[in-house]
């Protein structure tokens, strides 16, 4: 069971790390902002992070794959929002 839980634990980071990843990427949210946003009080946190995301997302080309197809569906999303 314990091990279930670990993996659990793991993917729910790996998904907020990449929403971070694309909060940094997509907004003009400064590292406080988005630390503000996510409940980390030390911006650096952020920082740490988001090097690390995207140094998995170096290694990973799977998930290198389904995140882009995330950003691609988000920022298709925000251009049929503004019209």
């Amino acid at each position: 069971m314990a091990f279930f839980v670990s993996v659990k634990v793991r993917i729910f980071r790996m998904q907020s790390n990449i929403a971070i990843v694309f909060t940094r990427k997509l907004t003009d949210l400064s590292l406080r902002g988005i630390g503000t946003e996510f409940g980390l009080k030390k911006y650096r946190a952020i920082s740490s992070i988001v090097a690390r995301a995207e140094a998995l997302l170096r290694q990973d080309k799977q998930l290198r794959k389904q995140v882009a197809e995330i950003k691609k569906l988000m920022i298709s999303n925000k251009s049929q929002a503004k019209t």
